[in-house]
């Protein structure tokens, strides 16, 4: 967040991707973003989850993933930045003042071993899996 932010109402949209870990104030970013838009105008989020999941099983407690994720989740916390703020967003953005938030999640698969078709088209060969969610 800045002292200096642009001008009020100067936008249509802001665009936010993949910022977990960076910003130290959520509340006051969505506050500036909420003063920098036009009326009507709207702020669209991609962000994921660094804790990934299986709805197989196969990412359990023990799992190298698990201990990953709760690390990063555990070193944010520590200086101050927010990992998970995929799951915080929609609260934060409504107490900024916006309005009509919509949360959208989809599953990214893990590896190329895909059983359903519609899910081998959402991420190419060797990407990895997040649980995005749009806002």
């Amino acid at each position: 967040t800045r002292k200096e932010s642009s001008a009020a109402s100067d936008v249509y949209k802001r665009q936010v991707r993949e910022m977990f870990g960076c910003i130290p104030d959520w509340d006051e970013f969505f506050q500036q973003c909420y003063q920098c838009l036009k009326p009507g105008g709207y702020i669209e989020m991609v962000e994921h989850s660094v804790e990934p999941t299986s709805d197989d099983g196969s990412v359990g407690p023990s799992h190298f993933y698990t201990l990953w994720g709760k690390t990063v989740v555990e070193a944010g916390a520590t200086f101050g930045k927010s990992f998970t703020i995929w799951k915080e967003s929609k609260e934060r953005l409504k107490r900024a003042g916006f309005v009509d938030v919509v949360e959208v999640e989809y599953k990214w698969p893990m590896n190329g071993l895909v059983s359903l078709p519609a899910l081998s088209l959402c991420t190419p060969p060797g990407w990895p899996p997040f649980l995005t969610v749009v806002i």
